[in-house]
């Protein structure tokens, strides 16, 4: 499956929250992954939803979604956040990879905002979709130019697929030996374009993406 010839498609919102994101300066999005699934996605091109995961065959390895039903409920987005997702990244940390994404993700049609976190059982698909504006966006912040969500990490879902094109080359590692482990599992591996995934990205280990305490 290449998912790289997805069209970009501005969401109802688009203007608005493109101002408030420049406004705030917030950067790049983030997705926690696992590093056994690096050569997969970067195979598949890109990131996919469970269900698209499903439709291909592809094991789904990550934690569920929290409460009952909800995994099933949000089985066509992948979670992304605005801050690094430490409530998730503690764990385990060396298994774990920290993807950077870029910013028009946030404006990009059918992108939802979850002002809390997506698993308590108050938050459904039909909210989201219902209340999916730039006022919802902004609630996400305790004023007009904090970058910092509030309650972190401020969570971003995101339909379907996410495609390489849209990946900050840039990843974060907890440690020397998760970073190594990465590389040895890309070897061979190579973007649309004919460069090796291991030269076009920067692998770097920042212990502080995982800490684990906001």
């Amino acid at each position: 499956m290449d998912v790289s010839a997805r069209r970009f498609r501005l969401g109802a919102n688009a203007s608005q929250i493109q101002a408030s994101v420049r406004r705030r300066g917030i950067e790049p999005l983030r997705h926690l992954g696992r590093v056994d699934q690096l050569r997969s996605i970067f195979t598949f091109g890109g990131l996919l939803s469970r269900a698209k995961m499903d439709e291909e065959g592809i094991a789904y390895r990550m934690s569920g979604w929290g409460a009952e039903g909800k995994a099933e409920e949000m089985k066509d987005y992948i979670c992304c956040s605005l801050r690094p997702p430490w409530g998730m990244s503690w764990q385990y940390p060396d298994s774990k990879v920290l993807i950077l994404l870029q910013r028009c993700l946030l404006w990009r049609e059918g992108t939802l905002f979850s002002p809390t976190w997506s698993s308590h059982n108050s938050v459904t698909l039909q909210l989201l979709l219902k209340n999916n504006t730039a006022e919802v966006f902004d609630s996400m912040f305790a004023n007009r130019t904090s970058s910092f969500p509030s309650p972190a990490p401020g969570e971003i879902l995101i339909p379907h697929s996410i495609e390489l094109t849209y990946f900050v080359p840039q990843m974060y590692f907890h440690s020397e030996n998760s970073k190594a482990s990465a590389l040895d599992s890309l070897e061979g591996v190579s973007l649309p374009d004919g460069r090796a995934v291991s030269e076009a990205f920067r692998f770097e280990v920042s212990p502080y993406q995982f800490r684990g305490n906001y």
